[in-house]
């Protein structure tokens, strides 16, 4: 029962190790498709590391929401510095009413805790698509139409939800034996998410992510 128990746990983990690696290269790709936009010199290759300082999460923030951090340690030298740096990204998103930050903290984007920045990545992404949708009525509000063309904001292109708990582990809904005995159904359904993923261009796996099909809900 033990040797079943923790093989079983060593499914999970090799899952939740998969889904993790997968989400991190979806919003690298993301983040580097605005920076790119926006004209920056710098690009995201390490999610962990790249926004512990706050100077180039500021910039991924600016480039897709607009929304400029003041008062930014150009060249932190110090962990207090870069503390401040994270901490004035995050007031200005709250200050901006974007959801999802609750339980995300300066002292977890300043440690290079991956699903931190995750759950913030997704943050943004899910304001993006709002913002977008909010734009889109304002525009088309005399057409006709009863919302067909936008997905919902939790789908996943599989059509399952996935869960970050920050504290925890990346979880898929179902009982235990449910999510063991789905295991090969899921990892076919990655499998084949990759290969639609790396036929993208950049424009469309934004797209893509705004439109919900490739959400990280925490």
């Amino acid at each position: 029962m033990l040797a079943r128990c923790v093989s079983y746990q060593g499914s999970c983990d090799n899952i939740n190790g998969i889904l993790t690696r997968d989400y991190a290269k979806i919003y690298t790709d993301w983040a580097n498709y605005y920076l790119e936009r926006a004209k920056s010199k710098r690009k995201v290759t390490d999610l962990s590391a790249d926004c512990r300082d706050g100077l180039l999460l500021a910039e991924v923030i600016e480039a897709v929401t607009s929304f400029k951090v003041p008062d930014l340690v150009k060249k932190p030298k110090s962990q207090q510095q870069m503390y401040d740096n994270v901490n004035s990204c995050l007031h200005v998103l709250r200050g901006q009413s974007v959801g999802g930050l609750d339980n995300i903290t300066t002292n977890d984007i300043c440690a290079g805790r991956l699903k931190a920045v995750l759950a913030l990545f997704f943050a943004l992404s899910r304001f993006k698509q709002q913002a977008k949708q909010t734009k889109s009525i304002g525009v088309g509000c005399g057409s006709s139409g009863g919302g067909s063309g936008t997905t919902s904001n939790t789908a996943l292109s599989g059509g399952s939800v996935l869960g970050i708990g920050l504290g925890g582990s990346l979880r898929a809904p179902g009982s235990a034996g449910t999510l063991l005995h789905d295991k090969n159904q899921q990892e076919q359904q990655q499998q084949q998410q990759k290969q639609q993923q790396q036929q993208q261009t950049p424009q469309q796996l934004a797209q893509s992510l705004e439109n919900g099909n490739e959400m990280v809900n925490r």
